[in-house]
């Protein structure tokens, strides 16, 4: 057995049993789409906030993730999700 094919071997139950979570929305589900989006957002501010990630590496997150997308309303989502999470808390 190759080496891929063993990792993918060992990693298949673990797949498998995420999955099956409960959790787990439907894709189908517009709300958790923005469930999804409202704790991300939570979350890199949260980070932000406590110093654990700069304001430069989540632009650089946001970067990234724009090189890997094509659709150009998948790029909208994230340059607007990109100014909620870079919006200042309103205290």
């Amino acid at each position: 057995m190759s080496t891929k094919r063993a990792i993918s071997f060992r990693l298949d139950p673990l797949v498998q049993r995420a999955l099956e979570q409960s959790w787990l929305p439907d894709p189908k589900d517009p709300a958790a789409v923005s469930t999804a989006l409202a704790v991300t957002v939570a979350l890199l501010r949260a980070l932000r906030d406590r110093g654990l990630l700069s304001e430069g590496e989540i632009g650089d997150l946001f970067d990234e993730a724009a090189d890997r997308l094509r659709n150009t309303s998948a790029l909208d989502l994230l340059l607007r999700v990109q100014d909620e999470v870079e919006r200042k808390s309103e205290e």
